[in-house]
């Protein structure tokens, strides 16, 4: 009989999120395709309580959340030795790095998966620096799956990665099929998902959307600004936002209108993905990382209250063909049942 094939995923924090999200699909469906996996992350939070059922191994440590620890490094390269791991997939800054270290000295292959570049958006006076070591990493590793062209086009241009080393696959996630029933009125529901701290600037939305009648903001997620927003709402005495908090497994989006994600940087956001699978208008932050999913399926906005405001209300004057398009996008572009051929293909070149 053939040996399973097994590969770890491995990411730094539990919290939900973009890169939670990937590995949690992905681990789906590998483990239909018959793969055994495994999965190194800080604790039991989200992202091992989402996949502990699929898993036929895990190394749970607090010691990949710190910058430097040899011992997490010596103890990661044990687990993928004794485990007889064939492949690591690293996510995330973190395991990126601990990831690529512990494969390289292990003697096994590797992937980085960036979800947008860190070092260059967040970098800020450390950008150089962190973008030298991304590029080292890149030469002990196997493959860099970037998740758009624009963050391929960085990763050679700015990062200096070897275009031999890059792949490019766009974020895919299975479809929550829901049906396509949906039917509006003349109040709306806008809908924000993500972390409540940088890069995200929901705040932007909540300024646009205060005298706003016939729309009510509801914001899902938390984050180190939590208080700061929920501030905002108490002083300016704002009825129409609605703070939930974070949301483990949120898949409410058919009882949401339009999905709004404001933003300073982003690589190809598994939030709007998610949105765009349950046929949901977008308003998006014009950046590179959201510039790609729109086709008149919603709106381009500037980081600025007015924009947003006209942004919201086009969205509304189109919504149901807005809404139309979003879900014709998603299943020809970002379905993983579609997509997921090219990344069965990418694991299986690197599998000894």
């Amino acid at each position: 009989m053939n040996k399973k094939p097994k590969i770890l995923f491995i990411v730094t924090k539990t919290i939900v999120g973009g890169a939670q999200k990937f590995i949690s699909d992905q681990i789906k469906m590998l483990h239909q395709e018959g793969f055994e996996l495994f999965l190194a992350t800080a604790d039991d939070g989200h992202v091992f309580q989402h996949n502990k059922s699929l898993l036929a191994g895990f190394l749970l440590d607090k010691r990949i959340e710190k910058k430097t620890s040899l011992s997490y490094l010596f103890q990661l390269k044990k687990f993928i030795i004794d485990n007889n791991l064939d492949l690591v997939v690293c996510n995330s800054a973190n395991g990126g790095l601990y990831g690529r270290l512990a494969a390289f000295l292990a003697n096994k292959n590797s992937i980085y998966v960036s979800h947008g570049w860190s070092s260059i958006y967040n970098g800020g006076k450390f950008s150089f620096f962190l973008n030298k070591i991304e590029q080292f990493l890149s030469l002990i590793g196997n493959k860099v799956l970037c998740i758009s062209e624009n963050d391929a086009i960085l990763a050679n241009s700015v990062i200096k990665i070897s275009k031999n080393k890059i792949v490019i696959i766009s974020n895919s996630i299975f479809s929550q099929e829901i049906g396509f029933n949906r039917t509006f009125k003349n109040h709306y529901k806008l809908l924000f998902l993500g972390r409540l701290s940088h890069p995200k600037k929901p705040e932007l939305l909540m300024q646009a959307v205060k005298d706003c009648s016939n729309v009510t903001l509801y914001i899902v997620g938390s984050g180190e600004n939590d208080a700061y927003y929920q501030d905002i709402i108490t002083n300016e005495n704002i009825k129409n936002v609605i703070l939930l908090g974070e949301i483990s497994n949120f898949d409410d989006f058919k009882n949401y209108d339009i999905f709004s994600l404001i933003s300073l940087s982003e690589g190809l956001p598994m939030s709007v993905l998610e949105a765009m699978s349950n046929g949901m208008p977008l308003v998006l932050s014009n950046i590179k990382g959201c510039i790609p999913l729109i086709n008149d399926n919603g709106c381009l906005v500037e980081n600025e209250t007015e924009s947003i405001k006209k942004g919201i209300e086009e969205c509304i004057e189109n919504i149901e063909k807005y809404s139309a398009n979003s879900l014709k996008i998603f299943k020809q572009d970002y379905d993983l049942n579609t997509n997921k051929a090219k990344y069965l293909e990418l694991y299986n070149s690197l599998l000894k």
